[in-house]
């Protein structure tokens, strides 16, 4: 097995400063003011809006490019009954993205949508559905989707078809000409957040069209919302932030039959709360499974049904799917991993291109995302579409943008799109070292630190600072995920004794650590290096909710052990 030796990151320490704020009551401690400042949240209104979230913080919609007039078009199709059709995606993203608008719309005009199929009509819109279903709509809106598609674009367009685009992936040089592109990453947008979910601009959509005087009940949708934004791996700062905690809030006791019965079958409701790991690892895959390896519309059906005799048949069959997936995932994984031990010259690559014809289109991403966790490189992960044409997905690592670098391969791509930290692509077979030679000499301008896996450490703290009050403080920063991590706590220097093993087999650890104050440390994970760990005296120990658990007073602050001898 490959262990990537990591590299520290120690943020500033110095200086923490006792500003006078207080939430419920209560004077935040410096140590939590110290961890925001270092993560950009500086000034006092931003710390009390994010210590204290509200739906009231949320941006105004207008304020996205195109939004007047998306709502001044949805608004006249309302007016004249006009036939709206709302093009989505297969992923968990696309699925939430097109019940939401699918929900709301349909109370005020004839609305229908469509999920295209991940094999049969791939990502984005195609052209060959659109003109089956030409017929059938006046008013086309996009949800996750439609940034890249000009060409499908005018066809509407000559067809006399009203286009609105929402969207969240990055757009190129140009963009479609539809009647509305309202997306936060558009070059000239004005928008103070750029780094909404799919699910989220189309939120901000129904936002703005509420704003307007249409009588809509958002707040019994954040749930949704929440499962989008964070299953598609967004950011949990600013409005992702406010969504994905008043949706997690809600989730638990959702009123929608569909999600109720889900949670149900994936074994969560004897859970107090859901965290966005339950949405990360247990309902999203559930949700995208279908579409990774039959049909999304499954998932679309289930949020839907009211009926919840069959909620729970389709739930149970998602459950199914999700297992199938696993298993195919699995093979991928250990397929992939293969040729790397095959080949390896792979190893001495700042980014790996992988190709296997037999490998299964819904699963190359996720598999990608394993193989760049493992390898700590970015990756792409190849397979056979139609004679001659190779299908893929990538994703990458802190620091490297996949999609930037996939328009330096645009020559050579049959199509691409995505954003920083995840991509999909098509090219042709003889194309593949082509691909491979123009990523790699591109990461040889890359700082060759970025591809060492990091540890970010929050602050340095003494054990006498860890307490209830810093403990149950910590809580306020939830919810935890990619872009607002469980805050790190580097603790030096501490007097290990009674180290001994514990467990099963002898897999944990149990000793007491400390100076004049002993603590007692459990570690539930097996580590690289015992043997050197056994014989420590002294040991650094860095808080996270990883490994490692101090009990403080009879609460529990997580903590991570490095063996770093002082």
């Amino acid at each position: 097995m490959i262990f990537q030796k990591k590299r520290w990151i120690l943020k500033d320490s110095s200086n923490l400063e006792n500003i006078d704020i207080e939430i419920d009551g209560k004077k935040i401690k410096p140590q939590i003011i110290k961890v925001l400042n270092n993560r950009g949240v500086q000034e006092r209104e931003e710390i009390e809006r994010f210590l204290n979230p509200s739906l009231k913080n949320l941006h105004n919609p207008f304020l996205l490019n195109d939004m007047k007039e998306a709502v001044k078009i949805i608004s006249q199709a309302i007016l004249h009954k006009s036939r709206v059709l709302i093009y989505g995606d297969y992923d968990c993203d696309g699925v939430t993205s097109t019940y939401l608008l699918y929900s709301n719309l349909r109370n005020f005009l004839p609305t229908t949508y469509y999920i295209p199929n991940r094999f049969k009509d791939g990502y984005g819109l195609n052209l060959d559905v659109l003109k089956k279903l030409e017929d059938k709509f006046d008013v086309l809106i996009t949800v996750d989707t439609g940034t890249s598609n000009h060409n499908e674009v005018k066809y509407l367009k000559e067809k006399g078809k009203t286009v609105i685009i929402t969207d969240h992936h990055e757009p190129k040089e140009v963009l479609p000409d539809a009647d509305a592109v309202v997306n936060p990453k558009r070059k000239d947008s004005i928008y103070p957040f750029r780094d909404l979910a799919g699910v989220g601009v189309a939120f901000k959509l129904l936002h703005a069209l509420k704003s307007s005087g249409i009588n809509l009940k958002l707040s019994e949708y954040l749930d949704v919302v929440a499962i989008g934004t964070i299953a598609d791996v967004m950011p949990l700062v600013d409005e992702n932030r406010v969504l994905a905690k008043f949706g997690l809030k809600i989730l638990k006791n959702t009123k929608n039959v569909g999600l109720k019965k889900l949670i149900e079958v994936a074994g969560l409701s004897s859970k107090e709360e859901l965290k966005p790991y339950d949405v990360s690892f247990i309902i999203g895959p559930r949700l995208n499974a279908a579409g990774r390896i039959s049909d999304a519309n499954l998932a679309v059906s289930l949020l839907l049904e009211k009926d919840a005799i069959k909620a729970e048949s389709i739930a149970k069959k998602l459950d199914e799917e999700n297992r199938k997936r696993q298993e195919i995932e699995e093979k991928t994984i250990k397929e992939a991993q293969g040729l790397i031990v095959k080949d390896k010259s792979i190893l001495k690559k700042k980014i790996f291109v992988l190709s296997n014809s037999s490998w299964h289109a819904g699963v190359v991403g996720i598999a990608s995302s394993k193989i760049t966790e493992k390898y700590y490189r970015p990756s792409l992960l190849l397979t056979l579409a139609d004679e001659g044409i190779l299908k893929g997905s990538g994703r990458s690592i802190k620091g490297f943008n996949l999609f930037e670098a996939l328009k330096n391969c645009a020559e050579i791509l049959l199509k691409f799109g995505g954003h920083e930290h995840a991509a999909g692509l098509s090219l042709p077979v003889d194309n593949v070292d082509k691909l491979d030679e123009i990523l790699n000499s591109i990461a040889q301008d890359y700082h060759f630190m970025i591809f060492k896996p990091a540890i970010e450490v929050d602050l340095v703290l003494s054990l006498n600072e860890i307490d209830d009050e810093l403990i149950d403080q910590v809580y306020l920063l939830e919810p935890f995920g990619v872009g607002n991590p469980e805050p790190t706590f580097l603790i030096k220097n501490l007097i290990v004794e009674n180290f001994r093993f514990m467990g099963d087999g002898n897999k944990y650890y149990k000793f007491f650590a400390g100076n004049s104050t002993k603590y007692d440390v459990v570690c539930f994970s097996n580590l690289e290096d015992e043997d050197e760990l056994v014989s420590m005296k002294r040991l650094t120990l860095y808080a996270s909710s990883k490994k490692i658990f101090l009990t403080v007073r009879g609460k529990i602050s997580s903590i991570l052990l490095t063996s770093v001898k002082m």
